[in-house]
């Protein structure tokens, strides 16, 4: 949805969370002094790399997922804002046990260096609560991307943003 609200900036005066805390896709868990974020939480904190940026057009192309009888959705999704000269790139991949490797091609521009954080826990049911706070979490992995075309591969279940430099 996030994705679907950069792509579409142009439209879309204002979109937020309706409710914070201790709700169905909630940020946030509290009960008396416990709280912890959640991974939702993880997911805004990640995609605000876009505010303030200008929503680039973004093509996605991955094979789809089936499920059920004869239903399929799509394979991978995304979204790119340019800060100047930084590029800001997130991505959901959905399929819960496989990776997506792909090209990501640069249009006119070429990497210069790049920052990834990801998203993703091995088991797609690992959530954060209050014996566990910290058990889904983004983490920094390293980026090894110039050019104007590169590969990249998208974890299982997960959530990428990549921060690009581009010269």
């Amino acid at each position: 949805t996030l994705d679907i609200f950069n792509r579409h900036a142009e439209k879309l005066a204002m979109c937020n969370c309706a409710q914070l805390v201790n709700c169905i896709h909630s940020p946030f868990i509290a009960l008396e002094e416990h709280f912890a974020a959640t991974p939702i939480y993880h997911v805004f904190d990640m995609y605000k790399a876009h505010k303030g940026g200008q929503s680039v057009r973004t093509v996605t192309d991955a094979p789809s997922i089936s499920y059920g009888s004869g239903k399929s959705f799509w394979g991978l999704a995304g979204s790119a804002s340019l800060h100047g000269k930084k590029l800001v790139v997130t991505v959901v991949n959905p399929h819960v046990s496989e990776a997506r490797t792909t090209e990501v091609s640069l249009r006119g521009a070429s990497a210069r260096t790049a920052r990834v954080t990801v998203l993703a826990e091995k088991d797609i049911h690992a959530h954060n609560d209050f014996e566990n706070p910290h058990a889904v979490e983004p983490k920094e992995e390293p980026a090894n991307v110039s050019g104007s075309t590169f590969t990249w591969t998208f974890k299982p279940a997960s959530v990428t943003k990549l921060e690009i430099d581009l010269a």
